[in-house]
């Protein structure tokens, strides 16, 4: 029996009864494999896969992402487990296509795989802990997935050493945040909100000395907020919302001089805020003063830019593709603007919204009362 190789073409075709058991996509041995339903190729390999029943096709066409049909069903299908075998594959984008089954652990074996996002699927919430083997793995979004509930953090992807965006959210998963995603020395985001985590926030995840987001809303965690988060690090949002948290927040975190938004109601924190967090706070309704501009004031390349920061905050799906590039990317180095905000720093450090009144109100009481006294 022969152990070569099949053509990226084959495995595709192979799969397709399994993807698309409706028949919606367009694959066939007739047509080249460059017109494929959500295919994008260079030369005979595929580089990545999108499918999406989230927007129109012509939503994607501007950012270089190719989809032929409008709405993209793929209602009942599974994600072949043959995909394993696609050594090029770069990228791999479903989101809201209906399809069902797990994610299969051969996913582990496509050596190139730098994005992997499945979303708004009836797929289950199990994470593979083969995917720990896609050593280029940069961004892992699986989000709101509505299977079989249950699964936890599998430790395996702390070997990620190139991961940067990690979403975990409303997976319904259980048990402890595992400490070895400190290994993951790049990651940027971590968002893990609206699952059933419980155990200590890892004291360890002070050691990512690039961490911008870390979500951490509606969970059931315990324990104190590890001082070691705090410090001279660019965190700029850090949301821990609704868990049962103890004690108070450190004075560490008013060294961390990008932080604009301290999400605290109901986390169980207690205490009043560190003074050079207080003195940066400000209310929900100045929050409009520091937005960008929207899309319609900003040419393509600015549009692209703004559309990379605001995914960091969970609010757009993400895109792949750079425009005019055919290979995927997830670095987009457009220039910000003079329109957008100065950007910050130690010496001029981001104002911080905090979502918790009691907590600044008694924050500002103790301020006033030490001004009174001459402090």
């Amino acid at each position: 029996m022969s152990n070569a190789k099949r053509p990226d073409h084959a495995v595709l075709l192979e799969s397709k009864q399994i993807l698309d058991p409706e028949g919606h996509l367009n694959w066939s041995p007739d047509l080249p494999m460059e017109g494929w339903d959500g295919v994008t190729v260079r030369g005979s390999q595929v580089l990545a896969l999108h499918f999406s029943d989230l927007a129109e096709a012509e939503d994607f066409e501007e950012y270089g992402v190719e989809a032929a049909n409008d709405r993209l069903l793929l209602r009942g299908g599974c994600i072949p487990p043959t995909w394993g075998q696609l050594d090029a594959l770069q990228v791999l984008c479903i989101d809201g296509t209906g399809l069902e089954g797990s994610i299969p652990p051969e996913l582990g074996d496509c050596p190139e795989l730098v994005g992997l996002q499945i979303t708004e699927n009836n797929v289950d919430a199990e994470i593979p802990p083969e995917l720990g083997r896609c050593s280029k793995l940069c961004v892992l979004k699986l989000d709101c997935l509505e299977g079989q509930a249950g699964g936890t953090i599998p430790p395996e992807l702390g070997n990620c050493a190139e991961l940067e965006h990690l979403n975990l959210s409303a997976m319904a998963l259980s048990g402890e945040v595992p400490p070895e995603l400190a290994n993951c020395s790049h990651l940027k985001t971590l968002t893990l909100r609206e699952n059933d985590l419980t155990g200590a926030i890892p004291a360890e995840l002070g050691a990512l000395q690039e961490l911008e987001v870390l979500d951490l809303n509606e969970n059931q965690l315990i324990g104190p907020l590890p001082p070691s988060l705090g410090g001279n690090k660019p965190l700029r949002k850090l949301l821990v919302r609704h868990n049962d948290l103890t004690g108070s927040i450190s004075e560490s975190f008013g060294d961390c001089y990008a932080l604009d938004t301290l999400a605290i109601a109901g986390s169980g924190l207690s205490g009043a805020l560190p003074d050079e967090l207080a003195t940066r706070a400000r209310p929900e309704a100045s929050r409009a003063e520091d937005q960008a501009p929207t899309l319609a004031q900003m040419t393509t390349n600015e549009s692209l830019a703004y559309v990379a920061a605001e995914w960091l905050d969970n609010s757009v799906v993400p895109l792949f593709v750079e425009l005019g590039a055919m290979e995927p990317t997830f670095r987009i180095d457009a220039q910000r603007s003079e329109r957008w905000p100065a950007p910050v720093t130690r010496d001029n450090p981001a104002r911080v919204y905090v979502d918790d009144e009691p907590t600044l109100e008694a924050t500002r009481s103790r301020q006033a009362d030490e001004a009174s006294l001459g402090m």
